[in-house]
């Protein structure tokens, strides 16, 4: 595993984190909690190799999840 993949599993303990590649050279983030699909999203597929991009990503997860968590409440 890519290093810069790691962080984003370890960023996210509570949930179940998929890393998966697509044909057009993109990446699919898949994050599920309690068997319940939460967020899926797509990043350019060199962020793997990067980990500020990671971090990039992870931040960006972080908050939309928190702006999702919000509306639901």
């Amino acid at each position: 595993m890519f290093t810069a993949i790691k962080d984003i599993y370890d960023a996210f303990p509570d949930h179940s984190v998929a890393v998966t590649p697509r044909p057009d050279g993109k990446w699919l983030l898949s994050m599920c909690r309690n068997d319940r699909l939460e967020l899926t999203r797509a990043f350019d597929g060199e962020a793997v190799f990067c980990k500020r991009r990671m971090h990039a990503l992870i931040r960006d997860v972080a908050l939309e999840m928190a702006s999702l968590a919000r509306r639901s409440t």
